[in-house]
This record gives structure tokens, sequence and C-alpha cells, in this order.
């Protein structure tokens, strides 16, 4: 997520952060590179000129404050402008119950799948969720969307009757089953015809949406903000969905389009799973673009993912130094809920994130390696290791299509683990 963005502004903050004394001349060139990044990064020309002009004066006229360095200061300075520029503060999206969301959208810019994650989203807050099939053109849109409600639970509504009645008969279904939240997946098209947005007109007077989000693929860069007007004058968007953000590598279109066009960001899509729909919050975004990480972000996703209990029960034994390979297999279970490895490392500190190298250290296949490796193993060897003898080591790597030294090997590597939780509780009781 803004690899390349954020690798180029990391090495200017990294840059500034060692200047002693910022002067004119230093901030003018920090500035004119970050504007250099943002522009390779495909944000809107108009954003970044405003970006350069209010950070050069507003570096210029602020009084350097005592307790922190000019570097710093001028960190937080740019740390401001992208938070702005992002949007500024979170815009929360609380839709009453009773309400109906329109998804609009250009053709492959993630509405389905986005509905769906928004299906699911509102379901988890305690929304009873309709979700309604109005794409007639694409053939496959009506059975996606039936696939994706199927796997969260979700009501969906499908009809072969054309739009206006399948409008109709939908809201009615939606009624009947008490949905308190109906989400309409509309069609796309290539670009914002006339056609399409009578259409949306069409889909507006029969269903009174209270909300219009406008589902925008997050690689689309600097254009996105073009499509966000065009729509909004058609028919008045609320807020957009950004699909596609975990993919997105520059940031351009998140960079560009609440500043250019005053119309909030309200979720980004961060992954291929039906969970992988979060808030977006301009804060945090700006934070992991200048390498401070976001750790707020990572221990909400923690709360949400591992049990309260089982955390104790398993703090407990690491203090008595007794955890088993169960215990290993549980919390590896736990961290495949929170997310892939290199995306919990995206939202680590620059400075953590050099300790924690997935190419150094640990990566997702070592642990699926791992999990295959207990997975393969009794009951019995789970919860006692010791007792793994070399024959049950070769039926085990057969099990787990590996071989005997890399079974030998993790195994080596968790009795290490133990003894060194021994050692820690020795040195704690002293």
């Amino acid at each position: 997520m803004l690899d390349v963005l954020r690798k180029r502004i990391g090495t200017i903050i990294q840059s500034i952060r060692q200047n002693k004394q910022i002067s004119e001349d230093n901030i003018r060139n920090e500035v004119e590179s970050i504007k250099i990044a943002l522009l390779e990064s495909d944000v809107n020309v108009r954003v970044v000129r405003r970006f350069v002009n209010h950070t050069i004066e507003h570096a210029l006229h602020t009084p350097v404050l005592r307790s922190v360095s000019p570097g710093q200061q001028f960190v937080k300075i740019i740390h401001d402008r992208i938070i702005k520029m992002l949007g500024g503060e979170t815009v929360p999206f609380s839709p009453q119950k009773g309400d109906t969301v329109l998804l609009l959208g250009l053709q492959g810019s993630g509405k389905t799948s986005s509905g769906a994650k928004l299906g699911l989203y509102f379901k988890k807050q305690g929304y009873k969720v309709c979700l309604i099939a109005a794409d007639k053109y694409r053939p496959a849109a009506e059975e996606q969307l039936r696939i994706l409600g199927k796997k969260i639970d979700v009501e969906v509504f499908t009809s072969p009757d054309p739009l206006c009645d399948t409008l109709k008969k939908g809201m009615k279904h939606a009624a009947k089953v008490n949905a308190d939240l109906v989400i309409i997946d509309t069609a796309g098209r290539v670009y914002a015809d006339e056609e399409m947005l009578h259409e949306l007109k069409t889909i507006s007077t029969i269903v009174r949406p209270a909300h219009k989000l406008l589902v925008i693929d997050a690689m689309t860069g600097q254009t996105a903000t073009q499509v966000v007007q065009a729509f909004h004058e058609a028919v008045s968007v609320d807020g957009v969905v950004l699909s596609k953000f975990d993919s997105d590598a520059k940031g351009g279109a998140a960079l560009s389009i609440a500043e250019s066009t005053a119309i909030p960001i309200f979720f980004s899509g961060t992954g291929e799973d039906m969970e992988d729909m979060e808030v977006f919050h301009p804060q945090r975004i700006a934070s992991r673009i200048l390498g401070m990480g976001d750790i707020t972000s990572l221990v909400e996703k923690a709360q949400q993912t591992i049990d309260e209990q089982e955390a104790h029960r398993l703090e407990e034994k690491i203090k008595k130094a007794n955890i088993t390979l169960n215990d290993y297999l549980a919390q590896y279970k736990a961290l495949k809920k929170i997310g892939p490895l290199d995306k919990i490392k995206d939202m680590l500190p620059s400075e953590w994130q050099n300790h924690v190298s997935v190419k150094k250290g640990v990566n997702d296949h070592d642990l699926k390696r791992e999990e295959a490796i207990i997975l393969s193993m009794t009951k019995a060897e789970r919860e006692n290791d010791y007792i793994i003898t070399p024959s049950r080591r070769r039926r085990i790597a057969s099990g787990a299509g590996v071989t005997v030294f890399q079974v030998q090997n993790f195994l080596r590597r968790f009795a290490k683990a133990r003894i060194m939780m021994k050692q820690m509780r020795r040195v704690i009781k002293r």
C-alpha cells in the first residue's frame, strides 16, 4: 500500500530530520523533492501545487519551538499538510436504520465486491442488511453478488425482470425480511456516459436512497478526481469508497480526491477477503506515508481477532514456560486473522520494520509450512514434543510434505524458545 510514495518520501523525511538547522533554501529544496515524489505518484497537479505553496508558506512563518528540533517541526508541518490533502479529520459514515445506500462507479471499479464487504461491515455493526443486484449489463454481476452474499450470510435479492421492476420488487423484499439497511449494486460503464448517468437518476427516483457512495479503483490515479466530479454533478455523491487500496503503490487517487472535490473518503478496500473493508482515517494514512506506522489500526485488528480469554490463558502458560505446539498453532491461527505478515509490517514505523524484515525473518510461507508440520502430528505429540522420535519425524515430514531436516529444525527452534522463557522466568523471580 502506497509503497512507491512511502519509500520516496521516507528518504526525504530522513534527510530533513538529520538537518540541525532549517533554512529557507532547505525548505524549498525538500518541498521540491516531495513535489516530484507526489507527481510521480500520479497526484493531481493542482493538489500538488497547493501542497507546495501552503507548506512553504507555513514553514517560513512558523516560529521554531524550543522543545523540538527544526527538522522535527518541519516534518510535523508536512504531516499536517498530507492529512489535509487526505481530507483532514476522519468522517464517519453512520447510516440510520431504514436507509438505502446506492453504490455507483465505473466498470471494473469493484462495486459488487465492495457492496458485499460493506454488507458484512454493517452486519457486524448490528444492521440487518439486504443487498439488491441492479446491474443488468454485466452477465455475472447478479451471480457474483449472490455467491458473496451467501458467503457472508447476508440477504441478496436478484431478479430476471427489467431494472425498474427489479428495484421495486427488491425494496419490497427488503421490507418483507425486515432489513434495516439496503445496499444496491448498480451497473457501471467504461466511462461516465449520459446513458449511465440517466439510469442512475431513474434509480434514485425509484428507491430514494439516503446515501450515494461512489466506488473508485485506487489505482486510477489523478483521473479519479474527474470521475468523482462527473458523478457528483449528475447525482450528488455523498462519499467515496476506495477499492483495491492495498494494491495502490502510488497513492494518487487517495491524495487527490478529498482536496480536489471536497467529497470525503469513507472506506477503503484493503484486500480480497470480505473482512477487508476499513474506515478511511486520513491521520493514519499520512503517518504510514511518512514512515510513522499505524499502530492504532494494528491494535484494533488484534482486538477484533484475538480471544481475550485465550490470550490470558497463553500469558499464564508463557509465565510458567510450559507452552506446547498446540499453543503455537493457536497463536498462528490468530495471527492469520489479523492479516499477512507484510500487511502487519506495513503498519509498523519504518525504524521498527528494519528489525522485523520479512526477508530476513519468518514469512507467511514459513508459517504455513510450520502449520502443516504441527497438523501432521498426533494430539500427544503436539502436547509433548519430547516424544517425537526420528521415526515420528519421518512420518510427520511425509504428512506435511517437507523434509525431515525441516521438521527437526522447527522442533529445535521451538525448544530454544521454551528454554529462553524458562531463563526469563528465573530472572523475573530474582
